[in-house]
């Protein structure tokens, strides 16, 4: 009998995606004998997600982090130092792994709430999941940077992927953008709203990252 192949893992910048439902009916569909499809949902505060084995809530503030199955989120989260980005995590154990020490002691707690530590849990998963088996969600083109550098597959809400030869330009437009509205004292029409085209797009693209990934 083959060995089981790996899962491949969705990371999902999850604090402003309006995907998310798609993304859980994509991944629903991928079943042996093709790579299962798991599902982390990372956010700064606890929301609702399906009650499935393979989706499981990952919310990071800086001051701690927890992981949790479907459902309601919890009331609050538990008292727990941060723990480091593990394979238990993304293999969707249920326990955290506590933080090891460093080589002067316990590292220092954080000192306050740390705006990005969502960011910087999804970019150190992606760096600790094997080649070809992570796919990110997010529309924050510095985190793409991140994930890309760790050799995932990055996908806009949109639906269009970022790549190694397009982020350069991207990074770009972002701080030429930036520049501008600093420069307009808050006048400007802000992003296009997000449309049923977009959607259908982000659809088609996420389906076509995951059976590539599941061909191998």
């Amino acid at each position: 009998m083959s060995a089981a192949l790996p899962p491949i893992i969705i990371l999902i910048d999850a604090d402003a995606c309006p995907v998310k439902d798609e993304i859980y009916r994509v991944a629903e569909r991928f079943k042996p004998p093709r790579p299962e499809v798991h599902v982390r949902v990372v956010s700064n505060a606890p929301f609702r997600i399906p009650d499935s084995p393979r989706i499981r809530r990952v919310v990071v503030d800086g001051y701690s982090e927890y992981i949790s199955g479907g459902g309601q989120p919890p009331a609050s989260a538990e008292s727990k130092p941060k723990a480091q980005t593990c394979k238990a995590h993304l293999q969707g154990r249920p326990s955290l792994c506590e933080e090891p020490s460093g080589p002067n002691g316990p590292r220092p707690a954080p000192e306050g709430p740390k705006y990005d530590a969502a960011d910087d849990w999804i970019a150190e998963a992606a760096d600790a999941l094997p080649q070809n088996t992570c796919v990110v969600i997010t529309a924050d083109i510095l985190l793409a940077d991140r994930c890309l550098k760790a050799g995932a597959r990055v996908l806009k809400h949109n639906g269009e992927e970022f790549s190694p030869t397009s982020i350069g330009g991207a990074i770009a437009t972002r701080a030429i953008m930036a520049d501008l509205r600093a420069g307009m004292d808050g006048i400007g029409g802000g992003l296009a709203p997000f449309s049923k085209a977009d959607r259908s797009r982000f659809l088609q693209s996420l389906d076509r990252v995951l059976v590539g990934l599941a061909r191998g």
